[in-house]
């Protein structure tokens, strides 16, 4: 039986709540989440390694500052954020969680619960968010100290004037050392290329929605509502995908047309069981190889990536060659 996760996202839903002075943990239903997954197979030398000197915006160091960039500010956005290579194949393709939903939501709680005076609040929240600043970019190595718990817990303290009590400061402190500490593990495998690294672009998707999905049913606020994470999936990849040592290209060679394109992708599709309606894809680097690609080629591979990514649900897609900035989007 096919399972599809249709949702509204009440998008007007936490500013209403702010406005009308209700709490935003009671009120919310839906959750942002930032899905990164960075191919990199196509930068590979004949050696079988990736530089990382290259000073372009799309080198794996440039990469890594990028992903710290975007960690630092998506806490206080309230932005989950998962993280992927796309791997040789489905079995090898891992999902990481660097700000988990839970983690947001414990936040919010905990100012809701411990912070009644709305300006006193803001002040606590800031003074989380210094603590998770300190562990994700000024002083990363304190995420693997065994101290880090406890010196985190002093900058919270710190940082709202006490208005937190210690047992959520404890609580806060462990989610944010580990958090940063998982977070901070696949910024270092940006800068030394994981092994198995690959173009097995769709597997990565599924898991990704797989991962999303999971974490979903889950979510729920104060009141028992469900929460919906609102997926966008930024997906840096060329879009050449390589099943199994079969190029996507080689594929679309025996398709005759731009619509049979579609046809193969959604024949593709027909088994699959996850859907989740309302999600957005933003793509960096679409068919930019080394290699030339004739323009029938290009459009057929286009629309064979609309229609698939369209069968997970995925219609607001930018299929766009612009170098983006992780930290910025």
């Amino acid at each position: 039986m096919k399972l599809k996760i249709k949702r509204l996202f009440l998008s007007l839903a936490i500013s209403t709540a702010m406005l009308t002075g209700c709490s935003a943990s009671e009120s919310s239903t839906r959750m942002i989440a930032d899905v990164i997954l960075l191919d990199i197979s196509s930068g590979l030398n004949e050696k079988g390694t990736y530089s990382t000197e290259d000073r372009s915006i799309t080198s794996l160091s440039s990469r890594a500052l990028q992903l710290r960039e975007k960690l630092s500010f998506a806490l206080a956005d309230g932005h989950a954020v998962y993280f992927g290579f796309v791997r040789q194949t489905y079995g090898q393709q891992q999902i990481e969680t660097l700000i988990s939903p839970k983690l947001i939501q414990t936040i919010e709680s905990i100012l809701f619960t411990d912070v009644k005076d709305a300006n006193l609040r803001k002040d606590a929240k800031e003074g989380i968010l210094a603590a998770w600043d300190m562990v994700i970019s000024s002083n990363t190595s304190l995420a693997k100290q065994p101290d880090c718990q406890k010196k985190v817990m002093g900058q919270i303290s710190y940082g709202s004037n006490g208005s937190i009590s210690d047992r959520h400061q404890s609580q806060l402190a462990s989610a944010l050392c580990s958090n940063a500490l998982n977070a901070n593990e696949q910024i270092e495998g940006l800068i030394n290329a994981p092994d198995n690294i690959g173009s097995e672009i769709q597997a990565a998707i599924d898991r990704s929605i797989e991962k999303i999905s999971s974490d979903e049913r889950r979510l729920f606020n104060s009141e028992g509502k469900p929460i919906f994470l609102q997926p966008t999936i930024i997906l840096v990849s060329d879009l050449i995908q390589v099943t199994n040592g079969q190029n996507i290209l080689d594929t679309l060679i025996s398709v005759q047309s731009i619509p049979d394109a579609c046809e193969l992708a959604q024949k593709e599709s027909e088994n699959y069981e996850i859907r989740i309606d309302g999600m957005t894809l933003v793509s960096d680097g679409f068919a930019s190889t080394k290699g030339d690609i004739d323009v029938n080629s290009r459009d057929k591979l286009r629309e064979y990536w609309k229609c698939w990514f369209e069968s997970r649900g995925i219609t607001d897609q930018d299929l766009g060659t612009r170098g983006i900035n992780l930290g910025e989007i």
